[in-house]
Order: C-alpha cells, then sequence, then structure tokens
C-alpha cells in the first residue's frame, strides 16, 4: 500500500487560529502605538510582552500543524508523541476509537479528547491521545488502520 499522511486538525482550525493571530497582534500594536506617543512606559512594557506571546503562540501554532498520523507499508506513526509513537502494523490485533460528545457543562476540554485504543498481539494495549479531533477524521484513522491490519 501506498504511503499515506492524515492530519488531525482541519485546515478552518488552522484558517481561524490564523485569524485570531492576526487581530491579536494588530490590537496589541494599535494600543503599544498610541500608548507609546504617550510614553507611559508601565503600558508599554506590559504590552511588549503580550506582543511576544502572541509571537511565541503563533510559533505553537505553526508547530501544532505537524501533528498527523503517517501510514507507511508496514507501520502507523503518530508523528506528535515523543517516544513509542511508531507501531507495526503487523502486530495490531484490532483498533478501537473512543470520543466523547456529549453534553455536559462539567466537562473540560481534556475530557473531550479523542483517543485511539491500539490492541496488539503481544496482549498489550496502547492508547494514543489524539486531542480534539473531528469524528470524521477519528474514523478515518480507525479504518485506514483496520483496512491495513487485514
Amino acid at each position: 500500500m501506498e504511503d499515506k499522511k492524515i492530519q488531525i486538525h482541519s485546515p478552518a482550525y488552522f484558517f481561524a487560529l490564523i485569524c485570531y493571530d492576526i487581530t491579536n497582534l494588530f490590537f496589541i500594536c494599535v494600543i503599544l502605538y498610541s500608548y507609546g506617543k504617550e510614553r507611559k512606559s508601565v503600558y508599554i512594557a506590559t504590552l511588549a510582552i503580550l506582543l511576544c506571546v502572541e509571537i511565541i503562540a503563533a510559533i505553537v501554532m505553526l508547530l501544532e500543524k505537524k501533528k498527523a498520523v503517517v501510514f507507511t507499508k508496514d507501520t502507523v506513526e503518530f508523528t506528535f508523541i515523543d517516544e513509542n509513537n511508531a507501531y507495526a502494523l503487523n502486530e495490531i490485533e484490532k483498533v478501537e476509537t473512543h470520543r466523547d460528545a456529549g453534553a455536559s457543562l462539567k466537562k473540560g476540554f481534556v475530557d473531550r479528547y479523542s483517543s485511539v485504543i491500539l490492541y496488539l498481539k503481544d496482549g498489550s494495549v496502547a492508547t494514543v491521545e489524539l486531542g480534539l479531533t473531528t469524528n470524521g477524521k477519528l474514523k478515518k484513522i480507525e479504518n485506514e488502520i483496520n483496512k491495513r491490519t487485514v
């Protein structure tokens, strides 16, 4: 089979993040300029720190774009995990996915994370947290793993 890469986040997610970052940078720069004309050093220092934080957030957003599930001929690799991120397809017995989509005001973002549960042939279980994803992406990953393990 050919190599395949499935992005975890949708392009709409990154478009929204880029718009948010650009508007934040714009407002911070406008406020920084207006307070700079009045020479209020406390405000200038605070807004300069906010500008640095916003630039760091934009860099993190670009790094977040690299989150993907990469399928090769005989492995599946989760690129956003530091270690033990590749699993041989011939070692996977079955795969399940889980995403809590039930309505609740008590659940946080972490409670809504999607998970891929890999049952390996040696009896061990590996759970990979994907973060916030759509049902469509989760089913696409599950179907691709099932297609390649059969």
